[in-house]
């Protein structure tokens, strides 16, 4: 393993193993500079992985993976009856077919992993951003794959409260 990639490695394992910066995160002063912030607490090894990537298919997996985490947030944090209508207004809002984001979520996060989503969900404008920025053919991959996982997740969530008693 070359000098740059033993680096590479040893920086995201030493991440990983640390709490989660949340008020760096919430402070990040780019969309970029919150990608390289949240990229291993939002997605752990996958995040590590990621960094060995070219920089143009790093850039298009870490926008995706933190979108989907933003997914994951109003899914899991959102009041249960409007969580399916939030993970489509963000999917919606994240693919750029509206300009209006899902309203804010409840500042309720019980473990690190939700408190990471929780940060990127206050941070959508700057995830909507770093997918902006990807080339045509990355924004078109990243928006099937939202659109498909969000369908997933609102379909979950009627089917649950179909058999809520």
């Amino acid at each position: 393993m070359s000098g740059g990639r033993l680096g590479t490695l040893t920086d995201g394992m030493w991440h990983l193993h640390r709490m989660p910066d949340l008020a760096a995160m919430r402070a990040a002063r780019s969309p970029d500079e919150l990608a390289r912030l949240a990229r291993i607490p939002a997605a752990r090894n996958l995040g590590i992985a990621a960094g060995f990537l070219p920089t143009d298919l790093r850039s298009e997996a870490t926008a995706a993976l933190l979108a989907c985490r933003v997914l994951g947030a109003y899914e899991e944090l959102s009041a249960r009856p409007l969580a399916a209508g939030a993970v489509v207004t963000a999917v919606d809002y994240l693919n750029g077919d509206t300009d209006t984001p899902p309203p804010p979520l409840p500042a309720s996060a019980v473990c690190n992993s939700e408190a990471v989503d929780l940060a990127l969900a206050e941070r959508i404008r700057d995830v909507r951003q770093l997918m902006s920025e990807l080339p045509f053919e990355g924004r078109k991959r990243i928006g099937r794959l939202l659109a498909d996982v969000g369908q997933v997740m609102a379909r979950g969530h009627a089917d649950r409260d179909a058999h809520v008693v």
